[in-house]
């Protein structure tokens, strides 16, 4: 919860839903969670971001919800809100800048439209 990542979903104007997880001073970027504690936690989320630097870049919301059918009844993923981080996302601290803008525009554009974006992308539906 205390990892710069949680950080940049705020300062885009999201909430980080999972605020509550592990010491908000150790600032770790992982932390260990059952998929029940995540369904509970997330399914209602207006948006969702895959992190593609843990299990590899997917591309639409049929490769994220092979990974887990329960994906399928995630509010985000039923209106089209899911996104992916790019693979050098993580790579480029001096483009946090940049990743803000690029969540900030995920928050807010239509989900019909198309998004200039250089960290996250869309994943088609």
């Amino acid at each position: 919860s205390g990892d710069y990542i949680s950080k940049m979903i705020r300062m885009a104007g999201g909430e980080y839903l999972f605020s509550d997880l592990g010491d908000s001073d150790s600032a770790l970027s992982t932390v260990n969670m059952q998929m029940e504690e995540f369904y509970a936690s997330a399914k209602d989320a207006d948006y969702l971001i895959y992190n593609s630097t843990i299990d590899g870049q997917i591309t639409s919301i049929d490769e994220l919800v092979a990974k887990n059918q329960l994906l399928a009844d995630f509010k985000a993923v039923q209106s089209g809100n899911v996104w992916c981080t790019t693979q050098n996302m993580y790579q480029e601290s001096m483009a946090i800048g940049s990743m803000i803008a690029d969540m900030h525009t995920a928050f807010v554009t239509d989900v019909s439209q198309n998004t200039d974006t250089r960290y996250l992308f869309k994943l088609n539906e």
